[in-house]
């Protein structure tokens, strides 16, 4: 008796599922070491397997995720809002990087993530459906909540603070004005001067004696106005102010615009 057979070597082909297979088990192991949620879905945001963390987040046993949408495992608002991002990426065969949104975990507790979701391709470059990465964010997102909120809060207080001291200057300025309107109502005349020497009051009175207006006098050097008969004895004089002792002269001779020289009694 004879048999006859076909053999085919497909040692080649064994080699290769062989191959397969491993690397199908190390991405899956790798997929479950992370904390981060990965997910893959069909065209029709179906499920069709996840990692570890995923499944853990929604308390459902990684094989009974299968065929699971969004509406099957979050909140009806939030797996609108999935189910949308899902169409969109897959109807324009374009990656969304980066979404920030809210969840709901398995506790019931709301947390922010950050999502991006890729299409992938079969061979000839038909969507077939997309995968999600999403990592929780919540602590970065509260901490960054709690700068924000301080800084809003450091602005709100320096934003009060300057309205404060506008007000303080304001009130400065209408006292200072108030001052000024007094000085220039006097008739006798009033002339002062910082410890710089500098004129620092010079008063309408004064312009009127010596022709010299303020805005030409206030703020420069005793000794480099021509309004001055002597302005070293007058330098002398205001020094022994400062140091507390009386003058040596009670009198101050101004030089007018004419060349008339007026002798002021001071005090």
């Amino acid at each position: 008796v004879a048999t006859r057979g076909i053999f085919r070597d497909i040692t080649k082909r064994k080699k290769t599922e062989e191959e397969l297979k491993q690397k199908t088990e190390q991405q899956q192991v790798l997929l479950s070491s992370i904390p981060t949620f990965v997910y893959y879905k069909n065209t029709e945001s179906k499920l069709i397997t996840a990692n570890k963390a995923f499944a853990e987040m929604v308390n459902v046993p990684i094989d009974q995720l299968v065929d699971k949408t969004a509406y099957d495992l979050f909140p009806k608002e939030q797996a609108e809002h999935f189910h949308i991002d899902d169409k969109s990426v897959m109807e324009s065969g374009k990656s969304a990087m980066n979404i920030e949104e809210k969840f709901t975990d398995a506790k019931g507790k709301t947390r922010w993530a950050s999502t991006s979701k890729i299409p992938y391709f079969d061979d000839k470059g038909q969507v077939i459906g997309m995968v999600g990465i999403t990592s929780d964010i919540t602590e970065h997102k509260m901490a960054k909540d709690a700068l924000q909120k301080a800084h809003d809060e450091l602005e709100k207080r320096v934003e009060e603070r300057t309205a404060e001291l506008a007000k303080s200057h304001g009130e400065l300025l209408r006292t200072k004005n108030y001052l000024q309107n007094i000085i220039d109502s006097a008739s006798e005349i009033v002339v002062s001067f910082d410890k710089d020497n500098k004129v620092s009051t010079w008063n309408k009175q004064a312009e009127y004696i010596t022709g010299f207006k303020q805005k030409n006098i206030v703020g420069r050097h005793i000794s480099k106005l021509k309004v001055f008969d002597n302005p070293k004895e007058l330098l002398d004089d205001v020094q022994y102010i400062y140091d507390g002792k009386k003058p040596e002269s009670d009198t101050l001779v101004l030089k007018a615009k004419s060349d008339v020289k007026k002798i002021i009694k001071t005090s």
